[in-house]
């Protein structure tokens, strides 16, 4: 583990590699550019699913990068009519009832985009499942297990301007989106409650994710952080790209007052060496809020061992 108290020490608790949906590389990149940049922590939290852990692991195993469990988790709270982005950390990763919640998440996400394709065929514009699974194959191929890639939106995307559908992605992205407004079937992500029932029952912790990034107006207030921390939150994403200083500075008194713990993170999408511009510890987080999650935990659920 990084020294805690050297101000020149980074880690980076929130990246994606190619088993995110909307992200490419491989844990194989993300180890080694995190090792060359001097992390002695990171967290690959991938998107709403665990299946890829055990190559995350052996990734940052061989790197000699420690890696705590992390997932990122889409959570819908119907009593604010928000939905928004958690990131649970230092559960048991073996955890039967956790692992079967996210795959669960999984098939909401699936199920939503068949009904997307629904849409689209009723638009006019015609993309049969089979033709989905075939581009996230060939697009995903460079992964150890590209199987554990389903299908997703932004492969549809891309796939709808391969068929001429629009001139670009984000068109594509707009005409998708009103394809599910044309569906009659669509489910919702996985309400709050069970969200953090899920992530306590495996021993771990949950952070609100990038608040600046898309909730601002909900969660700059400090009546309503208090509520999701007497409702299990631990602590809030800080130190992140998303946040200018001002606001950093903004959530670091509040969490002070609210009693909860501040992390952060990249949230890289692209590890893929060559890229020329990886976000990979663009957040510059202090090493030492490793102790503050350490702590965290073992006020929580007591002095058992976290992590690999």
């Amino acid at each position: 583990m990084a020294d805690e108290n050297n101000n020149n020490e980074f880690i980076d608790l929130h990246i994606h590699t190619g088993y995110s949906d909307g992200a490419h590389g491989r844990p194989e990149d993300v180890a080694m550019r995190a090792r060359k940049m001097g992390f002695k922590a990171i967290a690959i939290t991938e998107h709403d699913h665990f299946e890829s852990y055990p190559y995350s692991y052996k990734a940052c195993k061989e790197a000699g990068v420690n890696l705590i469990p992390g997932v990122e988790i889409t959570t819908n709270n119907p009593k604010r009519a928000i939905s928004y982005h958690v990131l649970a950390y230092l559960f048991d990763p073996n955890n039967e009832k956790l692992i079967r919640f996210l795959r669960d998440a999984q098939e909401v996400f699936q199920h939503n985009l068949r009904q997307t394709l629904i849409g689209l065929k009723a638009m006019g514009y015609p993309v049969a499942w089979t033709e989905l699974e075939d581009a996230t194959r060939e697009k995903y191929s460079y992964l150890e297990e590209p199987e554990l890639h389903k299908p997703d939106i932004y492969v549809l995307s891309e796939h709808m301007v391969r068929k001429g559908y629009a001139p670009s992605t984000p068109i594509a992205d707009q005409i998708r989106r009103e394809a599910l407004k044309l569906a009659h079937n669509v489910l919702n992500y996985a309400q709050q409650q069970d969200v953090f029932d899920a992530v306590k029952g495996a021993g771990g912790l949950l952070i609100l994710a990038h608040p600046q990034g898309y909730i601002q107006e909900h969660f700059a207030s400090e009546h309503l952080l208090r509520e999701l921390v007497a409702e299990g939150l631990d602590g809030v994403e800080i130190f992140t790209p998303k946040h200018p200083s001002d606001r950093r500075n903004f959530y670091l008194q509040l969490i002070e007052r609210v009693g909860c713990i501040g992390t952060g993170g990249s949230d890289c999408h692209d590890s893929r060496p060559g890229i020329p511009v990886c976000t990979l510890g663009r957040a510059q987080v202090p090493a030492r809020l490793v102790r503050g999650l350490l702590t965290r935990h073992r006020l929580k659920y007591g002095p058992k061992s976290s992590g690999n």
